[in-house]
């Protein structure tokens, strides 16, 4: 289990994958033929703090890919800044919040919430060229744009 942690004044340039990756889907070596049910064992991500975190032409800005059984859990970003090649993704995660935290994609929505519970997105701004800014899929619960 990976909880409790906080990032604080973090800047970075030119990352080729997700500035931020938070994500339960891996390739492993040897991968079973049969999916494991969910166990002790399955890594998990919760109450982590991202704090002034800026990032530049990225090829994703953030990326928080939880499973259906086993949610990414209380993660908050704040003043935060993301310019990227492609929309973001927040999935299968539930508790997340942004706060003034401000992603630009250059192609598609700057946003994709998917099967999400419990989100609040605060003073944020997202920039891209696609009509929807915030692209929603799936079945989403409680996720507030403010």
């Amino acid at each position: 289990m990976v909880k409790n942690i906080f990032i604080d004044n973090i800047n970075m340039l030119d990352i080729v994958g997700e500035a931020l990756l938070f994500d339960l889907y891996y390739w492993v070596k040897n991968a079973p033929k049969t999916i494991p049910p969910v166990d002790e064992t399955t890594p998990q991500f919760r109450d982590i703090t991202i704090t002034r975190v800026s990032s530049f032409n990225s090829g994703i800005p953030v990326k928080f890919n939880g499973l259906p059984e086993m949610p990414i859990e209380n993660i908050k970003v704040s003043n935060s800044i993301f310019t990227a090649q492609k929309s973001g993704l927040l999935s299968e995660s539930t508790g997340i919040v942004f706060d003034n935290v401000d992603i630009t994609s250059a192609s598609g929505a700057a946003m994709t919430i998917n099967n999400c519970s419990n989100a609040t997105l605060t003073d944020c701004k997202f920039t891209s060229p696609a009509e929807e800014k915030i692209l929603y899929t799936g079945k989403n619960k409680n996720v507030k744009v403010k």
